[in-house]
């Protein structure tokens, strides 16, 4: 999918990824949100850039999430790099954890809503690590700035295999596409 926006742009909203990424690990690990833990070289992007990304952060609400929907959610393991040695690609979960007592992962998401999100949720099912085995369910956190609250209810598919062969057909039109 190409994202028909300028690069410049393109590495300001990969920044703000990140620098949410960053705080909600440490958010997870310590109960603490704040900027110090965002990467310097993103924090200095998102302050400088075209977009001023930067004061989009505080209409972020992750903790207003937890608030929510915290109660049916366990975390465990996060952005750990896998590997799918039968289809040869290789991913990075959010987050691997429980919602409602069912094994899930978890991904983090700032724009609108996609079918791609589960795609890629269901590529991370299927990567050869033992953190991922008995996964029963994707869920989309969405935390989105252009909402009032800075998030909104989570999006939960238990379909992984419809989700995966979707995936591995993008990758096979992919590939035809651009003869790789």
């Amino acid at each position: 999918e190409d994202y028909h926006i300028p690069d410049e742009e393109l590495s300001q909203y990969g920044s703000r990824g990140s620098a949410i990424h960053a705080m909600i690990d440490q958010w997870i690990k310590t109960a603490s949100w704040d900027e110090d833990y965002i990467n310097r070289r993103d924090l200095i992007l998102l302050k400088t850039g075209s977009l001023r990304l930067y004061d989009t952060l505080p209409q972020i609400n992750f903790v207003g999430f937890m608030e929510e929907y915290g109660k049916d959610i366990t975390f465990k393991e996060g952005e750990f790099l896998g590997y799918n040695s039968e289809h040869f690609y290789c991913g990075r979960p959010d987050r691997v954890g429980t919602y409602r007592k069912k094994k899930t992962i978890f991904d983090w998401k700032t724009g609108a809503m996609k079918d791609s999100f589960f795609r890629q949720m269901a590529a991370y099912a299927k990567l050869d690590d033992p953190r991922l085995k008995g996964i029963e369910q994707m869920m989309v956190v969405p935390l989105n700035p252009n909402n009032k609250s800075g998030y909104g209810r989570p999006v939960v598919s238990t379909e992984i295999d419809k989700y995966f062969n979707l995936f591995l057909r993008d990758r096979k039109d992919y590939k035809e596409k651009f003869n790789v």
